[in-house]
């Protein structure tokens, strides 16, 4: 929070800028019902794909917490061929993108 200087004013509150220049990816998450134990192969029982990274997190809490941010990351084939969930956000309007 700053003070405008003036006498008499309330404090202002100020929004952070947050530039975030990290990794953006894909998880690919297995749930298990426990832990395996070393060297051990358990089954999971359900599985999806997520977004995540840790640039991609940091930006994600910023905003949470109020900031304006923006993403740096760079956007690639992935491990089964071309990233559909990668195109579909460049693809967005919304986003500034310069490849």
């Amino acid at each position: 929070m700053a003070a405008s200087g003036e006498p008499g004013r309330q404090w202002q509150e100020e929004v952070a800028a947050v530039v975030v220049v990290g990794s953006c990816m894909t998880d690919l998450v297995s749930l298990t019902s426990r832990l395996p134990k070393t060297g051990e192969t358990i089954h999971g029982h359900k599985f999806f794909i997520g977004f995540g990274g840790k640039g991609a997190n940091q930006c994600v809490q910023a905003a949470r917490l109020g900031a304006k941010t923006s993403m740096v990351c760079k956007v690639s084939v992935k491990y089964s061929g071309e990233d559909s969930r990668g195109k579909n956000l460049v693809l967005r309007p919304e986003f500034n993108v310069f490849i």
